[in-house]
């Protein structure tokens, strides 16, 4: 059901991505930049309840390491790398950070999936200090 209102969501921000940015700016170049942002990070945040429960899974247990190893990835490894190459060495500008953004998460979902179904967090121990 969760998922469903966020494949919703992120339909009606990548249609409506002109309108809304409107609300905050009539001014063209920042309706067009805002808007090409809106529909990138839309499609990118279908990804975002899948990182988020994956996550939440790996923590919950107490097994913080698969987290952690995932999150350096994508950040440091992919979306920093990936958004500068794009944005400086393909000339696609502000667009290719959107992009590398949007990319990394979709990677950092995919980590977290196979840790998740090697099932290192249903083995974990947390241990106990008392």
């Amino acid at each position: 059901m969760g998922y469903l209102v966020q494949i919703i969501t992120c339909s009606l921000i990548f249609v409506f991505s002109e309108e809304l940015t409107k609300v905050f700016s009539v001014n063209p170049s920042v309706v067009k930049s805002g808007s090409s942002y809106l529909k990138i990070i839309g499609i990118s945040l279908l990804f975002y309840p899948l990182s988020a429960t994956f996550n939440a899974v790996h923590r919950g247990s107490g097994y913080n390491v698969p987290p952690l190893i995932t999150s350096i990835i994508a950040n440091w490894l992919i979306k920093l790398p990936l958004s500068y190459f794009l944005a400086k060495h393909l000339f696609l500008d502000v667009v290719g950070v959107w992009s590398g953004i949007g990319f990394s998460l979709l990677i950092e979902s995919l980590f977290l999936f196979v840790f998740y179904k090697r099932g290192g967090w249903i083995k974990y121990k947390i241990p106990s200090y008392v």
